[in-house]
């Protein structure tokens, strides 16, 4: 019994071993050959996409893109007033096209499969720069971008969840407005666009903003529930934690794997 034992714990440490450097050879290959980021979908009649800035590729990047765009157009990035969120809003306009990202494979294996095996929202991405690294993002990605840009240039802003959307509002001349960088409306007729609370109660604006891209039924639909984050809370907090530690794991669990073989072969010469 005890020779079998032993023999167990061999199997298990050169498994583990050769887990551990089957892990490893894909770390490498994935870092001298990284597997090509295909956007899911192609842009639609409409959207106004701009394959130019697909180098925009982290928040940093676009940061200092729109700075530039700000001062050529001469305003300062914060001025609380509605400048510069309209200018990310527009330019989140030319970056993306619609639909979700997912992380592949190659980006992070262990949201994918978890995207795969469990709840196609593991793999769905949250984290700001992996986003960026994606041609195509849904409402909630879109939005994800647009708020945490402003707020690292000093604005307030708070996720907007509608019925099947999601959106947001973001603070500056005192009050509060509603952007939605994926669906687009146009508020152009008005002197000064309006926060959510305006907006569900007087149907005609909204349907006005809305009539070049969705029916009155379907706005009706969307904003027929809506309900409001806390300032400046990020949206997806639990999940952004876990493809954060899965992107770790499954970079680094080889080492994790090899200090286990390690541990299983010391047990073995003790016990010599």
């Amino acid at each position: 019994m005890k020779i079998r034992t032993e023999r167990l714990r061999k199997f298990i440490k050169y498994l583990l071993l050769l887990c551990a450097a089957a892990w490893f050879t894909f770390f490498v290959f994935q870092k001298l050959n990284p597997q090509l980021r295909k956007s899911t979908g192609s842009p639609l009649p409409g959207d106004e996409f701009n394959p130019a800035m697909e180098r925009l590729q982290s928040l940093d990047d676009f940061i200092s893109y729109a700075d530039s765009a700000a001062a050529d157009s001469g305003f300062y990035a914060f001025n609380d007033k509605g400048d510069y969120p309209l200018l990310i809003s527009r330019l989140i306009k030319y970056r993306f096209y619609h639909g979700f990202s997912y992380y592949s494979y190659s980006d992070n294996i262990i949201a994918y499969l978890a995207g795969k095996l469990l709840w196609d929202d593991f793999a769905a991405i949250v984290v700001p720069d992996d986003i960026l690294r994606f041609n195509n993002a849904a409402c909630s990605q879109q939005s994800i971008i647009f708020m945490e840009i402003l707020k690292r240039k000093g604005f307030s802003v708070r996720s907007v969840y509608l019925r099947g959307h999601f959106a947001a509002e973001i603070r500056y001349n005192g009050k509060w407005h509603f952007f939605d960088t994926n669906l687009e409306p146009k508020f152009s007729r008005l002197t000064e666009r309006p926060g959510i609370e305006e907006l569900v109660l007087n149907k005609a604006i909204l349907y006005e903003a809305y009539k070049s891209t969705r029916g009155n039924a379907m706005i009706d639909s969307i904003f027929s529930q809506h309900r409001l984050s806390g300032v400046n809370n990020f949206p997806a907090r639990k999940m952004y934690l876990f493809q954060r530690s899965a992107f770790y794991f499954s970079t680094y669990g080889w080492v994790l794997l090899i200090i286990i073989a390690f541990y299983y072969s010391l047990k073995i010469r003790n016990r010599q």
